[in-house]
């Protein structure tokens, strides 16, 4: 049998080709771990059993009514109950000594059940057939948890009933007969054989589970003994250590107690792993142990009228010659000095050095001896978690607890030694949260590691880089002679943050703000300059891209700033905002609609401009609930002048990027329109390049759900940002809005007016309505009427203006106030 499946014997146990059969104790062991792996599939099976017999009984109603009553007794009054028995005895101990029988018994039963229904059945062989994949259903999954022998009896058992059942007890139709002895005995022999197969390997695992843990057991304890060896073996090298270092320590009197001392220490010092030596007063080496080999490489004929000064490291040189005079002329010792020593493959190890006087018989010193332990590994440890502690895990850089011991150093050295101008960068990510919370946080790592190697390359080695945490970098920039010298080195960082970040097939773009504090100018303190250089960055990221020196000014709008942040959202509730509304008219001057502006009435600071308090409102969150109420007035108001006899007016409002990014914003919108009764078509939304292209294809499916309701859109300030004519075709523009930065020289800057001309040429093929905002002069209006612009708005037709002036410049007649 062996040879039939191509495997040996485990080891010296032999199986019984016939039975598989294990000698008594380890068949005992082999019959009890397979109970305890097979009582859950057992007990499946009997559940599957109940189930598939009860579903059965149910069909033989509706196949076989005629003989449903003796197909359920069969069923129901003998299966059943075997059945149900047999899992319940399942559950107890003595179920585990009679396992094989109890499922063959299951099995037998089944099967005789089968083919006693097969003799009852009206129509013999359709029935048979479906008889036979119960029974093969039965055979086959309860077979393998049998034994060999026991399988092969019940199986046999089977047929010889089918056998006698189909010849003598109901005669079957001859092919019938042969084609179901096919299928049973075909069925039979493959499942006596993967049984057998199954139990022969089951049977071979069981013996080398047994010899792995015997040899396991065996390995286990010759590691136990060598670690017992290797223990008793450090402690006497420890031991010998100890010794050698008294012996050192200890002053030779005699040239005999010497010779002594030298022989001992020469036998304990040839097996040493730490590194013995000794030097004449040129400090040149007399001896060293093979441990100095085994550590530096070199071998010990290679030591010979060498100085030991010239393996350390060159900036350690004078500490140790300073060592050897103190020992050689004043007899001190010395202990745990820690040395830099360079191998011969040019490598550097650490040491602990210690060192005594080398004493002759007369009592004279003829040299130094020493010892040196390799503390390499520690030192690498202690270097490990230094730079770890003071470096950024993600970037490599150093991180703010670097950054403020360098910036406390350099003020303290400067104050010591001199007014040394040096400067602080601080340097911020523009729109880096945007990118790490649309592409994902591994983009973002991966922006905040290429900058910081871009920002090491484009520094000089007199400056530092850290990262403080986020996309937050700082840079000390030092041997400063004039302000240019930061300026240079600003736009240099600025330039490589620009340029595009290849990442996973993307080209992304990004810039930075910087913001400079120059020492001792902008602060003598790391508090005062750290502040002065993070507020002089927020002025510059306002226009973004660009570096700003700090200026008391900025500490003045700073303050300012604070305030507005402050007062704002309580200007909100307090009804402190007003609209203001400037016309927008045509080739005719007639008025088609109006601009909402948005104003604060401070109490304490009067009329404040949206410059001054809008980007505040956007950096905070603030500008949601202020756009929010905007929406509303300026809804509530274009309904009022309707009402009035002005339908044809709509109001165009501005939408900032952060409010466009609402995910309700769809919803907010219609919802503000049902509330105030005004219809869709009166409504413009403006919106500014960036913030539609800063996620495009979100913008399209908001903006066209918005247009399906009839809102109008305008791009705002167009020319100015970076649209993609491949998605600006996609919008649901209706109005296209020309910056004023080119209408102000439109009449005289031949650039600005092929510019223009081409912005009105391209609305027009895009089937959108060009404004030009800012018209201030007749020429700007001449001009733009010749070129096919007929919209305008600015000062030369009406500026932004109070509510109430805006009914008289309509005509319309005021409401009634109540």
């Amino acid at each position: 049998m062996h040879k039939l499946f191509g495997l040996p014997p485990a080891g010296d146990v032999k199986i019984n080709p016939l039975t598989l059969a294990f000698p008594p104790e380890l068949e005992k062991a082999y019959r009890e771990e397979q109970v305890e792996r097979s009582m859950g599939h057992v007990r499946l099976s009997s559940y599957l059993g109940l189930f598939f017999y009860g579903v059965f009984g149910l069909l033989d109603s509706v196949l076989m009514p005629e003989v449903k009553s003796e197909f359920w007794f069969i069923r129901y009054a003998i299966f059943w109950p075997y059945a149900i028995l047999m899992l319940l005895f399942s559950y107890t101990r003595l179920f585990r000594k009679v396992m094989q029988p109890a499922v063959s018994s299951v099995v037998l039963v089944a099967g005789l059940g089968i083919i006693a229904m097969i003799i009852i059945a009206p129509q013999q062989v359709g029935y048979l057939y479906y008889a036979g994949l119960i029974l093969v259903f039965f055979y086959g999954y309860t077979f393998f948890k049998l034994r060999f022998v026991w399988a092969s009896l019940t199986g046999l058992t089977i047929v010889a009933a089918y056998e006698i059942a189909a010849i003598w007890l109901r005669p079957t139709p001859f092919p019938v007969l042969v084609n179901n002895n096919f299928f049973f005995l075909t069925g039979n022999v493959f499942g006596m054989f993967a049984c057998y197969a199954m139990e022969f390997y089951s049977r071979q695992d069981f013996i080398q589970v047994r010899l792995l843990a015997a040899e396991r057991e065996k390995v286990d304890e010759a590691n136990r003994e060598l670690e017992r060896r290797v223990r008793e073996r450090t402690q006497q090298h420890l031991e010998a250590n100890r010794k050698l270092m008294a012996e050192i320590g200890e002053r030779l009197r005699t040239e005999k107690a010497l010779r002594e001392s030298e022989h001992r220490f020469r036998a304990l010092s040839e097996n040493a792993p730490d590194i013995i030596f000794t030097l004449d007063q040129d400090c040149r080496f007399t001896y060293v142990n093979p441990a100095w080999q085994g550590l530096l490489g070199y071998g010990v004929e290679e030591m010979t009228e060498k100085s030991f000064i010239q393996f350390v490291n060159p900036f350690r040189k004078n500490i140790f010659e300073n060592l050897f005079y103190q020992v050689l002329s004043n007899k001190n010792t010395f202990r745990d000095i820690e040395a830099e020593l360079i191998c011969k493959d040019g490598s550097v190890r650490h040491f602990s050095v210690s060192g005594a006087p080398n004493f002759t018989s007369n009592g004279f010193v003829s040299g130094l001896i020493g010892l040196m332990k390799d503390i390499t590994e520690r030192k690498n440890s202690e270097e490990q978690i230094k730079f770890i502690a003071y470096h950024d895990p993600l970037t490599g850089l150093p991180n703010r607890k670097s950054f403020y011991e360098r910036m406390e150093d350099l003020i303290n050295a400067s104050t010591r030694i001199d007014r040394n101008h040096w400067a602080l960068m601080f340097l911020d990510l523009d729109r880096f949260k945007d990118v790490n919370d649309t592409m994902g946080h591994e983009i973002g790592d991966l922006i905040l590691k290429e900058t910081a190697i871009r920002l090491k390359k484009c520094l000089r080695r007199s400056d530092f880089v850290y990262r403080l945490g986020g996309d937050e970098f700082t840079i000390i920039t030092t041997q400063l002679h004039s302000d240019i010298v930061v300026s240079m080195a600003a736009q240099r960082v600025l330039e490589e943050v620009a340029r595009p970040y290849y990442l996973q097939n993307r080209e992304i773009y990004l810039t930075g703000s910087i913001g400079i504090s120059v020492y001792p100018e902008n602060g003598e303190s790391v508090e005062e300059l750290v502040k002065n250089a993070d507020m002089a960055m927020y002025v510059g990221k306002e226009e973004s891209n660009r570096y700003c020196f700090y200026s008391a000014e900025m500490n003045d709008r700073a303050l300012e700033r604070m305030e507005i942040e402050r007062n704002i959202r309580q200007a909100i509730d307090q009804e402190q905002l007003v609209l203001h509304y400037q016309p927008i008219v045509d080739g005719q001057r007639e008025v088609l609609g109006v601009e909402a502006l948005v104003r604060w009435e401070s109490p304490d600071k009067g009329l404040i401009m949206p410059d001054r308090f809008i980007p505040v409102a956007e950096e905070t969150g603030a500008i949601i609930p202020l756009g929010e109420w905007v929406l509303e007035q300026a809804c509530r108001d274009a309904e009022e002048w309707r009402k009035r006899g002005r339908a044809d007016l709509y109001v165009a409002v501005n939408l900032s990027a952060r409010q466009f990014k609402q995910p309700n914003l769809v919803e907010m919108v219609s919802q503000m329109l049902l509330e105030t009764g005004l219809p869709p078509g009166s409504l413009q939304l403006e919106l500014t390049e960036t913030s539609i292209m800063d996620e495009p294809e979100m913008a399209v499916e908001k903006m066209k759900s918005l247009h399906r309701l009839g809102v109008r859109f305008a791009v705002d300030d167009f020319g100015t940002g970076y649209s993609s004519l491949n998605y600006l075709k996609r919008f649901p523009v209706d109005t296209l809005k020309i910056d004023r930065s080119f209408i102000a020289d439109a009449s005289a800057n031949k650039e600005d007016q092929e510019i223009i001309r081409a912005i009105i040429s391209m609305a027009r093929n895009l089937r959108m309505e060009p404004l030009a905002e800012g018209v201030e002069k007749k020429e700007q209006v001449v001009f733009l009427r010749d070129h096919g612009c007929t919209v305008m708005q600015g000062f030369y037709f009406g500026r932004p203006m109070a509510k109430q002036e805006l009914y008289r410049f309509l005509g319309v007649k005021e409401p009634v106030a109540k």
